[in-house]
Formats: structure tokens, sequence, C-alpha cells
């Protein structure tokens, strides 16, 4: 499966019965770049709600999101320190994955993986 990447932030989200249902993206660092919208489910649904609710350097720092065509997202890949990294991996969790859904979330720092979060 091709999965494609964003570069950027959360500007948007929205809530349906409970839980999120697509995000928004957008770069503040480049204005012609066009924002994109992404459907959540699962884990990643969990975690990007548990960071937007908090003041974590995460939801500040532009990040990799990759998506699949339909637009349901598959992974984020967040530049950061062990601290982010750890506060992922508490939040993550498999159960309630979207069908053949991989999540994941890696912290990154300079560039280089530190490790995959997820199931």
């Amino acid at each position: 499966m091709k999965l494609y990447k964003y570069s950027g932030t959360i500007e948007e989200l929205a809530v349906e019965r409970g839980r999120i249902s697509y995000i928004k993206l957008f770069d503040v660092t480049d204005f012609d770049k066009a924002p994109t919208r992404l459907e959540v489910f699962g884990a990643l649904s969990e975690y990007i709600e548990a960071i937007e609710s908090t003041d974590a350097e995460e939801r500040y720092i532009k990040s990799d999101w990759y998506f699949d065509s339909n637009l349901y997202l598959y992974r984020i890949e967040i530049p950061g320190s062990e601290a982010a990294q750890h506060r992922a991996a508490g939040n993550l969790r498999p159960a309630g994955l979207h069908q053949d859904q991989q999540a994941g979330i890696h912290v990154r720092k300079r560039n280089l993986p530190l490790g995959r979060l997820g199931t």
C-alpha cells in the first residue's frame, strides 16, 4: 500500500459521538501549500485527543503525517525528545484500530527514528 506524506500541524479537529472523526492539517511555514483533511481511527485518534488537550510539545511541532489514498491516517513522525516518545507510548493503545490499520507514532531526533511506538 502506498502512503502519502504531509508535513504540518493540526489546525482543526472534529469530534463526533465522543471520538475524533477527522483532523485538518496545515503547514504554517508554507501558506501556498493546501491543507489536508484526514480520517482518524482507533489508537491514533486517542493519541491525538490526548495531545490536543494538553500543552505538550508535540502539539506545536511540525510533524510528518502518513495517509493512504482514502485519506486514512496511518502513522505520525514527530521530531522530538525522549520525553515525547514516553508520552506517545503511554497514550497509544492497539485496541480499536480501523480494519488493517497499522497505527504508529515515531519520534525522531535529528531526523533519525528513535523507535516505533504502537502495534
